[in-house]
């Protein structure tokens, strides 16, 4: 979400396109044809959005002209997806699919603090993660895409707990793509074919779209308002973007 209340979407390409909430199209910041925007996120402090570039295998900053201010990661990124900031600390994580871990990395000087996790299947361990997301104590909550589970882990990366299973009831997750806390502390996350709500000790609350809303491959969210609840779906497969009611 932009300030003026307009959706960034991205699709893999060097554009970064601006809707308006009703669906109607807006504009577009068009970046250097070598880019390519995956998921990304807008800073509150400055005017700045952060993104993976998945064309050049780094974390990007750009002005909301599409000036791009500066790359960190290059090198050290591989395959990387989600991306979460802490505006705090001056500090962005990305999770990379293929290293199987979740990389922090420091924004004003672009050195990477640390990895978090390793691959592998047993608990605190990770495969494929999609995504991060930082809680409200500053944790970090990772989806765990091919090992079927939503992780939480402090910052200096030690295993906490599995807040949600692998399952295909309501209340487990195939395959999480993305995962958001809301103001109230609670996570909103998808999987390949639902948008579920859990608390923040990953007690289930409810599953939010239905079977008809035709979800297949969420992979990213942005809370629209609070009053009303509303979220935001980037519906891969659908080619669109979905608002549901939460």
């Amino acid at each position: 979400m932009a300030e003026d209340g307009c959706l960034l979407v991205s699709a893999l390409s060097n554009e970064i396109h601006r809707y308006k909430q009703s669906g109607e199209y807006a504009s577009k910041i068009t970046l250097p044809s070598n880019v390519k925007v995956d998921s990304l996120y807008k800073m509150k402090k400055n005017d700045l959005i952060v993104f993976i570039d998945y064309g050049n295998k780094c974390i990007t900053l750009c002005k909301s002209d599409g000036d791009v201010v500066k790359s960190i990661g290059k090198g050290v990124l591989k395959n990387p997806y989600g991306i979460a900031v802490d505006e705090k600390l001056n500090v962005v994580y990305a999770a990379d699919r293929n290293e199987d871990c979740v990389f922090m990395f420091n924004m004003d000087n672009d050195q990477m603090i640390r990895s978090i996790a390793s691959r592998g299947y047993s608990e605190g361990e990770l495969w494929a993660p999609w995504d991060v997301t930082i809680t409200n104590e500053g944790h970090l909550i990772i989806a765990d895409c091919c090992n079927n589970r939503l992780q939480l882990f402090d910052n200096d990366g030690k295993f906490i707990k599995v807040l949600v299973g692998g399952g295909d009831q309501d209340g487990k997750v195939q395959c999480p793509y993305a995962v958001l806390i809301d103001k109230d502390n609670n996570m909103l996350l998808t999987s390949e074919t639902k948008l579920q709500l859990f608390n923040s000790d990953g007690h289930f609350i409810k599953r939010i779209d239905q079977k008809e809303d035709g979800l297949n491959g969420p992979f990213g969210l942005s809370i629209v308002s609070y009053n009303p609840r509303r979220v935001a779906v980037a519906n891969c497969s659908g080619r669109n973007i979905k608002i549901f009611n939460y």
